[in-house]
């Protein structure tokens, strides 16, 4: 067992580290392929190895995240890779067992790149706030002032005038603008903390993005000008750390932002409309929930030219638009059928309060409130407090709305969540449980999951239910409600139920769910 824990995280170090030396051109998407199906098939496999042991389960989900987020959301193979070594290189603190590491070799990895994304041949300074507190906890703290040393001594050679800039990548800038007040104060103190003689005596926080990943106006609700005015006074402006903040923009991004444009005419027009799954309950074939699914995928294939997956919530701006419309379509939904209607949210559209309190009152004198149900995917909760969450649940449970946790085993800290969190409803990830079935081990973790639901009194599904196979075998382990294709099928020889065919595809099987 101990040595293959290790040879697992040796595999995805050595993954990662080969993926550094891809150059970014022609095999780039190439690159991301195949890293990224190498890092999750070496995960997956530690993870069976491991199912007994919650800490490396969550240190493997972890590197996973991390670098799928890198490649996917940053669109650079070396700097995923690079993220990817570094937090390997901190978890082999924790977890020996996982990985032994030399923490010299990420020294030397620095001295060598001079940092993540610091080189001449980039247009200015790019110094990775986050990437840098990660290595410094990684080395230690006699190693700090030393790697301190080193990045700002590398950055002047490219710097013109002594005015250091900050690049934060696409993920940090959520941060800064739709999480925690922690996230906002660690980086601000990340800024600070950089107070170095300058003969201009200034310090430019140079806030770009790539928009064929995240725009700022599509991933925030706030206008594009006053958003980065609002970073600006966050960021410590009242102490005179920033000068000035732009915008780097490249005509691919114009390209996307074009297409990004597209899309939300298609959103605002009602053409993107929402395919129903329904979740049943399968011993009495008793139809107990109605899910509203916008067809995100659209936003891949607006991006087709180059692959690049686009994820829900760092697009949470459009997200929202697209919650909005769901939730309009659910409005019409439950004043015609009799059971609860389900729609995914981003975290930010519950945790941030006006959004919050905006949605409390569009729900206000309809029955919507009463059966709507509210899911959050538990992989997008990392970088939100419990606490901050939990004061929202009880804001909605208070006007009748329930949330539910949805991809249970997808994410981390799944315990922790439902320890601090009133979740009403829990969703089993296809993965998971395919994970269980594909090695015949009886299902006990779907079970203990089961147990677990019931004691707390949190409704259970399982989502993705495909074949007739994994409805049966889930039916055994305990879960009677179970949505996905073949429920559909099953019911409506059709797996894409559209908002527009329920008339017809009811009339013959569910009147009694109908209030006509």
């Amino acid at each position: 067992m101990l040595g293959f824990r290790e040879s697992a995280g040796r595999a995805v170090l050595e993954l990662s580290e080969k993926a550094v030396t891809y150059p970014n051109g022609d095999a780039w998407s190439e690159a991301v392929r195949q890293a990224r199906s190498a890092v999750y098939e070496q995960g997956s496999i530690a993870r069976r190895y491991v199912e007994d042991d919650q800490e490396m389960l969550k240190a493997l989900d972890k590197i996973n995240l991390l670098f799928s987020l890198h490649i996917s959301q940053i669109e650079d193979v070396r700097q995923g890779a690079l993220a990817s070594i570094q937090e390997l290189n901190r978890l082999s603190k924790i977890h020996p067992q996982l990985l032994t590491y030399n923490r010299r070799t990420l020294i030397e990895q620095v001295e060598k790149d001079g940092f993540v994304g610091l080189g001449p041949e980039l247009d200015f300074t790019l110094v990775k706030l986050s990437n840098l507190e990660r290595i410094r906890d990684s080395i230690g703290v006699e190693k700090k002032d030393e790697l301190l040393r080193l990045v700002i001594e590398r950055a002047r050679e490219y710097i013109s005038e002594s005015v250091m800039l900050f690049s934060l990548s696409p993920v940090e800038l959520m941060f800064v603008a739709t999480s925690t007040p922690k996230n906002r104060e660690n980086l601000s103190r990340s800024i600070q903390s950089f107070k170095v003689p300058m003969r201009s005596g200034g310090l430019m926080a140079s806030l770009t993005y790539s928009a064929s990943t995240l725009t700022a106006k599509n991933f925030h609700p706030m206008p594009f000008s006053s958003l980065y005015n609002s970073l600006a006074s966050r960021l410590g402006e009242p102490q005179g750390m920033i000068e000035s903040i732009h915008v780097t923009e490249t005509p691919k991004d114009s390209k996307w932002n074009s297409a990004m444009k597209a899309l939300n005419k298609k959103v605002a027009s009602g053409e993107l409309e929402p395919r129903l799954e329904m979740a049943v309950e399968m011993h009495k074939m008793e139809l107990k929930q109605v899910e509203l699914k916008t067809p995100l995928r659209e936003l891949s294939r607006l991006n087709s030219e180059d692959k690049t997956p686009i994820d829900p919530i760092l697009s949470s701006g459009l997200f929202l638009k697209i919650e909005n419309h769901e939730l309009k379509h659910a409005r019409a939904l439950s004043e015609r059928l009799k059971v609860e209607v389900a729609v995914n949210v981003a975290p930010v559209s519950i945790v941030d309060k006006d959004l919050l309190e905006r949605k409390i009152q569009n729900l206000q004198g309809s029955e919507l409130s009463a059966r709507l149900v509210l899911e959050i995917s538990e992989r997008y909760l990392m970088n939100f407090e419990p606490q901050e969450l939990q004061s929202a649940v009880r804001r909605l449970k208070r006007h009748g709305v329930r949330v539910g946790l949805d991809e249970v085993g997808r994410g981390f800290s799944s315990f922790q969540l439902l320890h601090e969190v009133e979740f009403s409803h829990m969703k089993i990830s296809p993965e998971l449980y395919r994970d269980e079935l594909g090695l015949n081990r009886g299902g006990g973790l779907v079970k203990h999951i089961v147990s677990m639901a019931n004691s707390l009194g949190i409704v259970l599904s399982a989502t993705g239910i495909s074949s007739q196979e994994e409805c049966l075998a889930l039916l055994d382990m305990g879960v009677a409600l179970q949505q996905g294709s073949y429920v559909s099928k099953l019911l409506f020889g059709t797996d894409k139920v559209k908002l527009s065919e329920l008339p017809v595809l009811f009339k013959d099987g569910f009147t009694d769910y109908l209030n006509l």
